[in-house]
């Protein structure tokens, strides 16, 4: 995420991977249904100090 493309201190990235819970589901147009998602880091770069107002902005962003 950039907060400000501009600063050079305004990214922070992660890398990882994502493990989902699924379980069958009859309703399920696909037959699954998603009950659970965790993400496990293996790396970060950049400013987290970033993420509070990250977050802030993106809340902003998708309640217009």
């Amino acid at each position: 995420m950039f907060l400000n493309p501009d600063k050079e201190d305004s990214w922070f990235t992660i890398g990882g991977y994502y493990d989902d819970k699924l379980v069958r589901d009859d309703q399920s147009p696909s037959g699954w249904k998603l009950t659970g998602v965790t993400l496990t880091f293996l790396w970060r770069k950049g400013n987290d100090s970033i993420m509070p107002e990250a977050r802030a902005k993106g809340k902003q962003l998708l309640s217009n």
